[in-house]
């Protein structure tokens, strides 16, 4: 029985290798991809500059990747809004694999500014036991053990709220994520050695 599972056991971690290829080609016309290239024709003092085209690829001519440009690389672009690179000067390549909200993210913040807005916003006067003296613009108090209670009270009150605010304002927040493409399979694709 041991040996049994042993053999199943050694086979399993190839077969999940196996299972986790994919035949998908690098990029697909369509993608939202960003290049990061090397500019042979501006060389300064021996050093390279880079490219970064960034938008939708159109298609794969030739050795070469034409981008749709989007943004900030439109007013870099010579020649409009279209780029043709060359892989084999493509440093690194990445495609977007969809827009993510931040929900959570804008419940934690909330929760964090709600709080020490809470627990900071305590009145001053004497009635919850506390006694500021106001010192050349600076307040100076002292707090009793009932002071501090409802301080922290107010702080779970606040951070309730920053919680519910925080993550209304984090669902309207999109950002892009981006995966690496490989990029030997790439020049694999557009018929390029590895």
């Amino acid at each position: 029985m041991k040996s049994l599972l042993a053999v199943l056991a050694a086979t399993a971690v190839p077969m999940h290798l196996a299972c986790a290829q994919t035949n998908d080609p690098a990029l697909q016309t369509g993608a939202r991809i960003r290049l990061v290239a090397v500019d042979s024709s501006k060389v300064t003092d021996g050093q390279p500059s880079y490219v970064r085209p960034a938008g939708s690829l159109l298609s794969i001519e030739d050795k070469f990747l034409v981008v749709r440009l989007e943004g900030k690389a439109v007013a870099d672009a010579p020649d409009g809004d279209a780029m043709r690179v060359a892989v084999p000067q493509i440093i690194r390549a990445e495609r977007s694999v969809g827009r993510r909200r931040h929900p959570w993210l804008g419940a934690l913040l909330g929760i964090g500014v709600g709080a020490t807005t809470g627990f900071l916003s305590a009145s001053g006067g004497g009635k919850d036991g506390t006694s500021c003296t106001i010192i050349g613009g600076s307040s100076f108090c002292n707090f009793a053990s009932g002071a501090k209670d409802a301080r922290m009270d107010r702080a779970k009150k606040y951070a309730g709220i920053g919680a519910v605010g925080g993550a209304a304002g984090g669902f309207f927040v999109r950002t892009e994520r981006w995966r690496l493409v490989d990029l030997g399979r790439l020049r694999v694709q557009v018929g390029l050695p590895y």
